[in-house]
């Protein structure tokens, strides 16, 4: 049984959106609204863009994540809370909600800064098989 849902790599620097928002004001209203920075909003068509069309499956039920993200520069703070709003954006998933397992790496490439994503379905088994139990 293949639990494995979407796995693929898009090139490219995933950006941080946690610290690089950007207060605008709405033209028609005057009111003050916080968006994306610019850097946020052009990785975010990009990606969308290098989605195939079998990964946009929309599943509907509980994933696991696991990502390797590679950037230019130790710089970067391994953030990847974008990445999840993404793979909703992209009709990978239905929401970021059903993300109740994540994994991440940060190495670096220079020359090639990636992401590399594998969402899987999730079931309550640890990855050494034992089960997880809820207390309460």
């Amino acid at each position: 049984m293949n639990d494995i849902i979407a796995s693929y790599t898009v090139n490219g620097q995933l950006t941080s959106i946690k610290n690089r928002r950007r207060l605008v004001r709405n033209r028609r209203t005057g009111q003050a609204l916080i968006i994306k920075s610019v850097d946020a909003m052009e990785y975010e068509s990009m990606f969308l863009s290098k989605i195939p069309e079998e990964l946009r499956v929309a599943y509907e039920g509980p994933v696991s994540l696991k990502m390797r993200v590679w950037y230019q520069s130790r710089r970067s703070d391994l953030s990847v809370e974008f990445l999840f709003d993404l793979l909703a954006k992209a009709g990978i998933i239905l929401n970021d909600r059903q993300i109740r397992h994540v994994e991440a790496f940060g190495g670096l490439d220079k020359q090639l800064p990636r992401v590399h994503f594998t969402v899987s379905k999730y079931t309550e088994e640890s990855e050494d098989g034992l089960s997880l139990h809820r207390l309460g």
